[in-house]
């Protein structure tokens, strides 16, 4: 049941429900980074999430700023992949602005960055392509 469609979000329990699973991909890509680099996410649970929550709080400003919780987002793939890109990498950007701020450890040089947006690209796209494979059949 859709609830109403602001200007950023379709509010909806398939809206809510794509949003949750998008976090959930962005933590386990950002908490597999951290166990690459000897840092076990479940052994400094402070560590990962001052690591992983600059980037959440980037997805929940970027996703929706972007548009990729629209129904055209939702259920369009030609709409969906461009939308989900864009709201990812500005994601990055504000959790590479949080990081490199005093407010959490950890600095954001522009590599870090790039990777970010690539491995984040790689969990969130495929998935989204889903989203839209599902809401058409």
């Amino acid at each position: 049941m859709v609830l109403g469609e602001g200007p950023w979000v379709e509010r909806s329990r398939r809206s809510v429900s794509v949003l949750v699973v998008d976090l959930l991909l962005i933590a386990i890509v950002i908490s597999w980074g951290l166990h690459v680099h000897a840092i076990d996410p479940t052994q400094y649970p402070d560590h990962a999430m001052r690591t992983i929550g600059p980037f959440l709080v980037g997805w929940l400003v970027g996703g929706p700023a972007a548009g990729a919780y629209r129904s055209s987002s939702l259920e369009r793939g030609t709409w969906a992949l461009p939308t989900v890109l864009c709201g990812w990498i500005v994601a990055v950007l504000i959790g590479g602005v949080v990081r490199a701020s005093a407010l959490v450890p950890g600095s954001a040089p522009w590599i870090f960055l790039a990777v970010m947006i690539g491995f984040g690209a790689v969990a969130l796209l495929p998935w989204r392509g889903l989203v839209c494979l599902a809401t058409r059949a």
